[in-house]
């Protein structure tokens, strides 16, 4: 699944992968590491999947905005997606993903050195 991100944020992301390359060999790594913190950091905070939820949509950006398609595997996608849509924490796949890398980036979260 591609998944588009402001050109702004990947900056952001690479600035910080390359300050700190013990935690991504690059951008997209990087990303999909986070979105796979952030949906285990909301599991610990909101529980499992086994309540009811609501519909999460994904599109395209809109707004003339620059963007880049990064690679997210299509179970981690669809495991965030359910877990959205059972809990109803943000309205987007995409949003964990902004979300999670912020937090990252601004020194909320700890990403471990990757393997």
């Amino acid at each position: 699944m591609m998944v588009e991100f402001s050109e702004k944020f990947v900056q952001k992301c690479e600035e910080y992968v390359s300050k700190n390359p013990e935690v991504a060999k690059d951008v997209e790594e990087f990303i999909r590491r986070c979105g796979r913190l952030g949906l285990y950091n909301l599991k610990m905070a909101f529980g499992d999947c086994s309540d009811g939820g609501f519909e999460v949509k994904d599109g395209p950006m809109k707004r003339g905005i620059a963007v880049r398609k990064v690679y997210i595997p299509d179970d981690d996608y669809n495991e965030i997606k359910a877990f959205l849509e059972k809990k109803g924490i943000l309205r987007t796949v995409t949003s964990l993903y902004y979300f999670s890398a912020l937090m990252v980036i601004l020194g909320y979260w700890k990403l471990p050195p990757r393997i």
